[in-house]
């Protein structure tokens, strides 16, 4: 999935979680590690992590940083 990024290069995200799945909206993440497993081996040094939560508590956004592993 990552190939554009070399060894070490910072990957920035910030993606919606905990929507549904539909015909615009393919993937849904419910948690830092449903985004992790997405990437796979390419997730090096996880540098940060931040949720922006709904107004009941649940995760409706993911901020992450991380360094492509170059695997």
């Amino acid at each position: 999935f990552v190939r554009v990024v070399k060894p070490g290069g910072l990957i920035m995200l910030s993606v919606p979680a905990n929507t549904r799945v539909d015909e615009v909206d393919r993937w849904t993440f419910t948690d830092f590690a449903s985004v992790y497993k997405y990437f796979g081996s390419s997730v090096g040094k996880v540098l940060f992590e931040d949720e922006v939560p709904d107004d009941e508590g649940r995760a409706r956004t993911l901020r992450i940083i991380f360094q492509a592993s170059g695997k």
